[in-house]
């Protein structure tokens, strides 16, 4: 922290700034830092990144330049400030990126893709009203993705209560694969899963329908323990899934493939559960691809990152709101219920960033059966 002014130049690569409790991604940019504030910054990225800082004073060595001019805009009166000197202050860097990673989330979530038989009825005006109460119990079963908080965040602003729907439940379950098939079973009335388990479903006659879907990708990082330099040195390796056919299979093989190997021959793949991401620490494997709220610690001890998914054309509808086609025709009003309280959802998870970070993180604690 300092008095001057800093602007930031990436000329080459990238490098996120962590100005107080803000994160920015500066590539090939300029980037201002106002001056008192708190601030580092981090290459999280496997390559080099040049920067060029200018202060307003100037910081040289100890020889500072009294009375000089802070940064100012076009029309603007110049500021004139005292001496330039660093200040190192405590400072709390973990809960500074955890609400980075809340801020990449929710700006993901609010770009909203809805796909529905019932979407005419959703997109229908959210004008409040009262609704007859339905003590119908609704089973919502969820993995631990991130992008699931829009449900999360509708049960906890009690919405789907709002909106008539006083008893949904929401059940936690270690992939999309076992999530789909509660659906086609029938014992879940709906489910948060990726497309990959539902289109497999239905290959197969399940009967399975998408409603919703938050996003069109996720955050995906294939991460190597340390010591692998390339994709290619994978190559008769281990990674590891939830399970095969869940999302997290889906994420690995198309990680794999934009990473030039063939999933299917060059590594072996083992179905770990919920302890396929501390697999990779353990040992016992050497890759997973993770997303983002996973991988957040190996970026954190800078392990090789040798693919980023979110910097390819990869698309994915990730953990959308899934039910099953006879469900939809018995319960229409139902079904319309618990999508105007998603699509409310939204709304409020873009309106209200403190209660979003409640939500966010009460729910990640919560451990799978």
């Amino acid at each position: 922290m300092h008095v001057s002014e800093q602007i930031n130049h990436v000329l080459e690569g990238e490098i996120w700034f962590f100005v107080e409790d803000k994160a920015h991604l500066c590539k090939r940019d300029f980037h201002r830092i106002p001056a008192n504030k708190v601030h580092w910054a981090w290459n999280r990225s496997q390559s080099d990144a040049v920067v060029v800082e200018s202060h307003s004073p100037p910081l040289v060595g100890g020889e500072i330049i009294k009375s000089a001019a802070g940064l100012f805009d076009e029309g603007e009166t110049p500021n004139l400030r005292s001496p330039g000197e660093n200040q190192f202050v405590p400072y709390d860097q973990e809960a500074v990126e955890r609400k980075g990673l809340l801020r990449r989330t929710i700006n993901m979530v609010t770009r909203i893709t809805l796909r529905s038989l019932a979407l005419s009825s959703c997109m229908i005006s959210l004008a409040s009203f009262t609704f007859a109460q339905d003590t119908q119990r609704l089973r919502y079963g969820t993995t631990n993705s991130i992008m699931n908080l829009p449900v999360w965040v509708a049960q906890d602003a009690r919405l789907f209560a709002q909106h008539g729907l006083t008893n949904v439940e929401i059940i936690f379950i270690q992939s999309g694969t076992l999530i789909t098939m509660g659906v086609v079973s029938g014992e879940l009335n709906f489910s948060g899963a990726g497309a990959a388990s539902v289109v497999a479903a239905r290959l197969k006659g399940g009967d399975v329908a998408l409603l919703a879907c938050p996003v069109d990708a996720d955050a995906v990082y294939l991460i190597a323990r340390p010591g692998v330099k390339s994709a290619a040195e994978l190559r008769g390796k281990t990674a590891a899934v939830t399970r095969l056919g869940s999302t997290t299979h889906f994420y690995l093989r198309s990680a794999l493939r934009y990473a030039g190997l063939d999933p299917q021959k060059d590594v072996k793949v083992l179905q770990l559960g919920l302890d396929f991401s501390g697999a990779l620490e353990a040992g016992q494997i050497d890759a997973a691809a993770l997303p983002l709220n996973l991988a957040f610690p190996y970026l954190q001890k800078g392990w090789p990152v040798l693919l980023d998914l979110s910097k390819t054309d990869f698309v994915y509808p990730a953990s959308c709101v899934v039910s099953s086609r006879s469900f939809i025709k018995e319960n229409p009003r139902v079904v319309d219920r618990f999508l105007r309280a998603y699509v409310e959802s939204i709304h409020l998870i873009k309106k209200d960033r403190s209660f979003t970070e409640k939500v966010f993180n009460k729910w990640l604690r919560q451990p799978d059966p």
